[in-house]
């Protein structure tokens, strides 16, 4: 029996050079913020166009080298970094992803109840970093000889209340916040998109982004059609597992009195830098 080429959705495939006039695309965003989806529509379209792409979840190092070696057309990712080389860059277009910062803590806490990702089920996870934080021995165990070690972070949130596990996601996410803070938003070949824009509109985003990455039209088209495959609305948590609701504004729903507060304390005005919130008293 006769195997049958694999479908190609250019019926003449494109020459490399063609594809978009820059050595390098690049994306930024933050755990819990569109990541799983921008990476599935982007590896489809690296498969179907020939591209390379490859994300580097929060190692730094490894993806600036990727982005200086580039040989081929390329599309790398990276989260929760902002002290980026850009000066070192080869010539390159990206985005950067952001959202409500509250809402990445309430994602986080869900999703880190259950995930299967390495870093959250390894029982060699980082205590000290987050034992350090204030808020450990204030509001989470006061007893230095309690200190969690041994234990992986799943294991850890799974043992708490919940509002005492939004605090510990509150100083995970301490170093995220820092870097949304320090992120440079006037950067001309970055276009900037809130998770909250996106959602519900992902198609008409993505192909805005595509179009900043000077992508071909072909990939534009074809781009387009993944994003609205793969889009929150026609994806369902039997078949992804990654997935809870996706709906912004989720916080409101979920913060106590004392979280609110905590929050303030821990980020400051952040809210305000991102234009989330226009003052203090939220």
């Amino acid at each position: 029996m006769a195997f049958r080429k694999p479908y190609n959705i250019l019926r003449t495939p494109l020459e490399e050079k063609s594809l978009f006039p820059y050595d390098v695309i690049v994306h930024f965003s933050y755990h819990k913020c569109l990541t799983a989806y921008y990476t599935k529509i982007m590896k489809k379209l690296a498969k179907e166009f020939g591209l390379y792409q490859k994300h580097f979840r929060g190692h730094l190092d490894r993806f600036e080298e990727a982005v200086a070696q580039v040989k081929k057309k390329s599309v790398l990712s990276i989260n929760n970094k902002s002290n980026i080389s850009f000066s070192k860059f080869p010539n390159y277009k990206g985005s950067h992803f952001l959202r409500d910062p509250r809402d990445l803590v309430v994602s986080g806490y869900y999703y880190h109840l259950w995930t299967k990702e390495k870093w959250c089920n390894s029982p060699d996870f980082d205590w000290a970093r987050i034992t350090k934080h204030r808020f450990f021995a204030t509001y989470i165990e006061n007893h230095a000889s309690n200190y969690p070690i041994n234990i992986s972070y799943k294991e850890y949130l799974n043992s708490l209340d919940k509002e005492t596990g939004f605090i510990l996601e509150i100083i995970l996410r301490d170093d995220h916040f820092s870097n949304m803070r320090s992120w440079d938003f006037a950067n001309p070949n970055i276009i900037e998109f809130k998770f909250e824009e996106i959602i519900s509109n992902e198609a008409e985003c993505f192909r805005k982004i595509f179009e900043h990455y000077g992508f071909h039209p072909s990939l534009v088209k074809r781009g387009t059609q993944i994003a609205e495959l793969f889009s929150l609305k026609n994806r369902n948590k039997s078949n992804t597992g990654h997935v809870r609701k996706g709906t912004p504004k989720q916080w409101p729903h979920e913060f106590s009195p004392l979280l609110k507060d905590l929050f303030k304390e821990a980020t400051g005005d952040l809210l305000i830098v991102l234009d989330y919130e226009k003052n203090m008293s939220w």
